[in-house]
Formats: structure tokens, C-alpha cells, sequence
């Protein structure tokens, strides 16, 4: 199957320059891509390796220059991609191999997340964060940092930070359960797949109501690590096209905004203050940039002081050390098996 630049473009509401009638049949990375291909950059060090690259159209930020290439401009290149991707996974899944899976014997089974298996539709995106990906970790595993982090946001407006919950917790099979339970005896149940993914009910957004979010966070280097969503809107029909057309004009306004990233930064350089930031569609992701990133880009947990609300963090912390000492042992490992399914609850 393939499909043309200017259908990838509409996709992703980007801006064309170049052929847009060029056939695209997969999406690499910059070092794998051929003609054909789509790629992306996010970067001007990126972006030096574009005269090398034989991609047939390349994705890459608002300010790039084409230089005779065939380009599709987006706000965030990496989230557009990975839209990409998945549409043009959807169009070849009927022709997937075993032949796409490296090395021998039986190709694995891909895994299932039936939370994301009800009614309504599924929403993807992505980021790229600059701080250890620990960071992010340990911020799963606070829930009163929903009450500090985002008191100006859509958990607030929703009722979620009504008042600050008793935070508890138990290590599982498949990583560890998180509860925070507010005055009114209401609980917000939280999940955590060992290593790295985190399950939540999270706000709506532009009319979607409560979701199921997952979020995969994989570092990239000590410096850096990147989040990948998948998020179950539970809408459909006439709901679920209004909702969409609320995150178009979203989408939207946030290219002619100034990307999160770099938003951020600005915050933690004092270059700007949260009232130079204003109401925007991203506010969340900022908001948790500045909490993470702002601890340091590996935090220095010497000085710091634990309490109460720490206790989900505190036996995340032995879970990692008590599997990583078995590792340099050469001990066995805990063998991380999930549920058929477990549920998240907003806490509302």
C-alpha cells in the first residue's frame, strides 16, 4: 500500500513543500531510509545528515529550510511521525511478515493492552524530554504531584485536586498499583508495568471525558528519554467528530505557538514566568517538564527528605535496587506477568 505526501501532510495538518504526489510506501529512521520512505528530523544537528538521506519526503520542525527537498513542517516532527507510522501500518497489516521480525524461530506474539480495547477511538503522540527518564518514573509514583504540578489545569477543573489524597500503594506482578484517596473516600487507582510503563485515568481534554492513557517512557541517552501515548477516547459517532475538530483547531493554534520544549526552558532559564505562558492545550506536558526537568537533569537525591505521600516512590526505589542487585549477582530476576486486565479510575 502506499500513499501520497499530500495525504501524509493533510494527516498530520502540516505544512507541504515539494511533490506532494510523491508515493510513499514505509517510514524509517534517518539512517535507514530510502526511496520511498518518509523520515523525520527534529533538529539542526539532525538535520545535517538530510544532503546524505535518500528518504523520498522528510518531516521536520516549522523553521527548516527545504532546501529542493519534499517536506512536510509540523510544530512537534517526532508526534507527526509516529502518526505516520501508524497509518501506514494500518494500511499494510494485512501484508505484515514474519520476515519483519529479526532472527529465528517463532515470531512473538505482540502484546495486548485490552484497557485500549473498548469503545471509541485511539489517539497517539509523543515527546521528547531533556532529564533522565528516572525522573519521569518517579513522578508516576507521586500522586500528590497531580495537586501541586497541575492545579492549573483540566484535573482541577474536573474536581480531581479537590483536596490533597492519602496516598498508598502495593507491588504486583506487573510492576505495583498506586491509590490516592481523597477525603470523600473516593479513590484514584493508578497502574505501573515494570519497567517502564505507566496506566492512568487521565483528564479530558477538549470535551473527551475521562480516558485510558498508557505512556512508555525509553531513555535515549542519561541526558534525554522520549514518551510514547496511546490513549483510548471513549467517544464516537457525532461526540467523537466534534472532539476531533476541537483538537484540529488545538493543533492549530499550537503551531503558531512557541513548541512546549522549548517552552519549558525558558521557565527553568528564568527567561520567561508561568504568567508569560498563558492557557494553552499543552499546559500538562509543560507543567511536567518544568517538575522533572527542574530537579536537575539527573537528580541528586542526597539532600532530599521523604515522607507520608513518598511511600509509592519509596518502594519503587527497592523494587529497582533489589532487582538490579540481583542482576549484578547473577541472581533470578523477578518475572514481571500482567493480568488480563486491570482497571484505572479517575478519582472523581
Amino acid at each position: 500500500m502506499t500513499v501520497t505526501v499530500r495525504e501524509l501532510a493533510e494527516l498530520v495538518r502540516g505544512r507541504l513543500h515539494g511533490d506532494g504526489d510523491i508515493l510513499i510506501s514505509g517510514a524509517r529512521s534517518l539512517g535507514e531510509a530510502g526511496a520511498g520512505h518518509i523520515t523525520f528530523v527534529e533538529n539542526d544537528r539532525q538535520a545535517r545528515h538530510l544532503v546524505t538521506c535518500r528518504a523520498s519526503a522528510f518531516v521536520v520542525p516549522l523553521d527548516l529550510p527545504a532546501n529542493g527537498l519534499t517536506v512536510i513542517r509540523v510544530a512537534d516532527p517526532l508526534s507527526a511521525f509516529l502518526t505516520i507510522v501508524e497509518r501506514l501500518r494500518r494500511d499494510t497489516r494485512a501484508s505484515a511478515t514474519a520476515g519483519a521480525v529479526p532472527g529465528e524461530g517463532e515470531v512473538p506474539p505482540l502484546p495486548r493492552y485490552p484497557e485500549l480495547e473498548g469503545e471509541g477511538f485511539i489517539e497517539t503522540s509523543a515527546y521528547i524530554r531533556d532529564c533522565n527518564y528516572f525522573n519521569n518514573l518517579e513522578s508516576n509514583t507521586d500522586e500528590l504531584h497531580v495537586s501541586f504540578v497541575h492545579r492549573d489545569s483540566a484535573f482541577t477543573d474536573e474536581g480531581l485536586n479537590r483536596d490533597l489524597p492519602e496516598v498508598s500503594g502495593e507491588e504486583t506482578s506487573y510492576g505495583f498499583v498506586k491509590y490516592g484517596k481523597r477525603s470523600d473516600g473516593i479513590v484514584r487507582v493508578s497502574h505501573f508495568f515494570m519497567p517502564n510503563m505507566l496506566y492512568i485515568a487521565s483528564s479530558p481534554d477538549a470535551g473527551s471525558g475521562w480516558t485510558d492513557h498508557i505512556a512508555w517512557r525509553v531513555p535515549v541517552d542519561d541526558a534525554t528519554h522520549r514518551s510514547f501515548q496511546s490513549v483510548l477516547v471513549h467517544l464516537t459517532g457525532e461526540a467523537a467528530e466534534e472532539y476531533k475538530a476541537k483538537k484540529a483547531a488545538n493543533a492549530a493554534r499550537l503551531r503558531e505557538l512557541e513548541p512546549a520544549r522549548e517552552v519549558a526552558r525558558k521557565l527553568l532559564a528564568g527567561e520567561i514566568t508561568w504568567a508569560d505562558v498563558g492557557a494553552r492545550p499543552d499546559i500538562v506536558n509543560i507543567q511536567d517538564n518544568v517538575a522533572q526537568a527542574g530537579q536537575g537533569v539527573i537528580a541528586d537525591h542526597e539532600h532530599e527528605r521523604l515522607g507520608r505521600s513518598d511511600v509509592v516512590l519509596i518502594m519503587f526505589r527497592q523494587m529497582w535496587r533489589r532487582e538490579l542487585q540481583a542482576l549484578a549477582e547473577g541472581s533470578e530476576l523477578k518475572q514481571w506477568t500482567r493480568a488480563e486486565r486491570v482497571a484505572a479510575t479517575s478519582g472523581v
